[in-house]
């Protein structure tokens, strides 16, 4: 919640509200934290308006994709979005990415993982941090330079908490470790990878009800906590769509409901095309859909880049100002594509 007792944000307001802006928010922190608050129209328009009216950026997370942040405004603490992907898309290499970027910039990240063991992230991460062949790393035939890098990387890797083991554990269970890992060490980003492979105690009556269930125990404890949460998915592909929705999402169409955001990793069989007729995306190029963010235009496809060397997404930031300022204009973020791959919905 944003701080009206903060000088610095008060001065911001107009002088007739500042002095509704200390009461606002100290009848807001009388809540005890432990039973819902109750607000007026005057408090929660306040506490968005001051926000805005400060001129001061949000505070959220990034996805390790300039573009991808620009049209999301990024991970925002509160929020949970869903990441959904085909079998070996790659959505594990792309939360790598996603937790590497942010670790980088100081936040923390907490994987849990319903399926990988900690030495398969550890590998992804440290192959990406390396950028030595990934292959070669896997066959233990690391040349001596290659050798020397990751040795470096793992030297130079922070002590601080990333992984989760939720494997053979239920989902309530699973859920107070989150809770206490957040609160003890002041997690920033929560991803759960993934969904299906989970499993609970409390009976459902089919798949569709229990993948509801899972992913409304995770979302509760995400934003109980003030954190920014991602559940990963597998999607069931349709081969009548030309690429993949929302309602792509296996098991649960209530997940992608409930979810702030909702991402899709897809790779189009043949070449993306804007309406000027350049190339978006190729052939075979691993790309995110944005099919679903709140409070932003959605129908996004995101081009990524993937390195065969490491096996890993890489970060693709601006290269220059002149980039970042077409970017700020939504007109020229909007990919136009031709009727089988229409890019908005």
């Amino acid at each position: 919640m944003t701080d009206l007792n903060d000088r610095a944000v008060a001065q911001s307001l107009p002088a007739d509200l500042r002095q509704v802006a200390k009461p606002a928010n100290d009848a807001a922190k009388r809540q005890a934290e432990n039973e819902p608050r109750l607000l007026t129209v005057q408090q929660i328009m306040m506490t968005a308006g001051t926000e805005a009216l400060s001129g001061k950026q949000r505070v959220w997370y990034t996805t390790g994709v300039a573009k991808l942040d620009q049209i999301t405004g990024g991970l925002v603490p509160g929020d949970v979005w869903v990441f959904g992907a085909d079998t070996s898309w790659g959505k594990s290499s792309w939360l790598i990415m996603v937790a590497d970027e942010n670790i980088r910039r100081g936040k923390k990240v907490l994987i849990v993982s319903a399926e990988d063991s900690e030495n398969r992230y550890g590998a992804r991460l440290l192959v990406r941090r390396s950028g030595v062949n990934a292959m070669r790393f896997r066959d233990g035939s690391l040349w001596d330079d290659e050798r020397n890098r990751v040795t470096t990387a793992m030297q130079k890797a922070e002590g601080v908490p990333v992984y989760l083991d939720g494997r053979g554990r239920s989902i309530e269970k699973l859920c107070k470790q989150i809770d206490r890992v957040i609160k003890e060490h002041n997690i920033d980003i929560v991803a759960l990878d993934y969904l299906q492979a989970l499993d609970n105690e409390k009976k459902q009556q089919d798949k569709r009800n229990q993948i509801t269930y899972i992913h409304r125990k995770f979302v509760d404890v995400v934003k109980t906590n003030g954190k920014a949460g991602i559940a990963f998915s597998q999607i069931t592909v349709d081969p009548k769509k030309p690429r993949p929705d929302k309602h792509s999402v296996r098991d649960s169409r209530d997940v992608s409901n409930a979810a702030e955001g909702i991402l899709l990793g897809w790779t189009p069989e043949k070449d993306v095309k804007k309406r000027d007729g350049s190339t978006l995306a190729t052939a075979g190029q691993k790309c995110v859909i944005v099919e679903k963010i709140k409070d932003a235009p959605t129908g996004f496809v995101v081009p990524m880049k993937w390195n065969t060397e490491s096996a890993c997404f890489d970060s693709m930031q601006f290269e220059a100002e002149a980039d970042q300022k077409l970017y700020e204009q939504i007109d020229n973020m909007t990919d136009d594509f031709d009727d089988e791959y229409d890019g908005r919905f």
